[in-house]
């Protein structure tokens, strides 16, 4: 399979949604097309709370994420994929009086995919654990869903629709995806599928720019400081990427992305019921991302 489809196809992967269930709702990899092996770094510049009472501290936020491919095969008609993901979230507060939380995503995409020549379905489960790994409980197990199907209606132009349920707009809810990817030629590529907007131009066969546009949900059981009880923690944001993908000779890519995040909320739960709302005001963004493809 040539490099240059790979790439593609790992352009429109990088476009982020919360989990990697998210990602492919925007471009999952065909029968035969394996996800790569990927190592993430990802840092959101300090903002303050967008609150009167706190609005002296600063926030800012660390990310680390390691995925990829543990297994794929045919299965019936189609092809089943099953992937891992580990995250780690830093959140940092500027500020003695708050401590900086270290936050954990581990989870495990199971995908199949099964089609024609004018159509292909796609289903997908994702179980998970979100969780500060202080202690576990039931809250800390996660799950998300999607099913999509897609209808190509010519070389050019795809149909996009589906359900999916989990957590990209932040607390767990259904969502619909609806849509088309268009490919008017080898350099342009275009997915429009809610809930993410992304465009993507080939510079060359080794090289790609992009544009994205999406919704970043994430949640967490933590342990309380006391111990007394555990928060929900909810973070509710939308992230504009600029990036730009090499790819080597020898399978290895290397991305790069900055932009901004906006629209951004910080809620927490606790067992008693009584919750605290937080917004936060916009912030930049920077990533960099070392993929190798088998």
């Amino acid at each position: 399979m040539k490099f240059k489809y790979k790439l593609m196809m790992a352009i429109t992967e990088c476009l982020l949604l919360s989990t990697y269930s998210a990602i492919a709702v925007s471009q999952t990899p065909k029968p035969g097309q394996s996800a790569p092996f990927k190592l993430t770094i990802n840092h959101i510049s300090e903002a303050e709370f967008d609150e009167e009472s706190i609005n002296n501290i600063d926030f800012s936020v660390n990310e680390v994420k390691l995925n990829g491919t543990l297994a794929a095969f045919d299965a019936g008609a189609g092809k089943f994929i099953m992937a891992g993901e580990f995250r780690y979230t830093q959140y940092q507060f500027d500020s003695d009086q708050i401590k900086d939380n270290s936050l954990y995503e581990v989870s495990m995409p199971l995908t199949y995919i099964t089609g024609s020549s004018t159509w292909q379905h796609i289903i997908n489960v994702t179980p998970g654990i979100n969780s500060d790994f202080e202690e576990l409980s039931e809250d800390d197990y996660k799950f998300s869903t999607f099913y999509q199907a897609r209808y190509y209606s010519s070389k050019t132009l795809t149909w996009v629709m589906g359900l999916g349920a989990g957590q990209q707009f932040g607390e767990t809810q259904a969502y619909p995806l609806l849509g088309a990817i268009y490919q008017p030629n080898a350099q342009w590529h275009f997915n429009l599928v809610f809930p993410q907007l992304a465009a993507s131009y080939s510079a060359s066969e080794k090289s790609q720019w992009y544009l994205s546009l999406s919704p970043e949900g994430r949640t967490w059981n933590v342990e309380n400081e006391n111990k007394s009880n555990d928060v929900d923690v909810v973070m509710k944001e939308i992230r504009m990427v600029f990036g730009t993908v090499y790819g080597f000779d020898n399978g290895l890519a290397l991305r790069a992305e900055v932009g901004a995040v906006t629209g951004r909320n910080l809620e927490l739960t606790l067992d008693n019921g009584d919750e605290v709302d937080l917004d936060i005001k916009d912030a930049s963004f920077v990533g960099i991302s070392l993929e190798y493809w088998l």
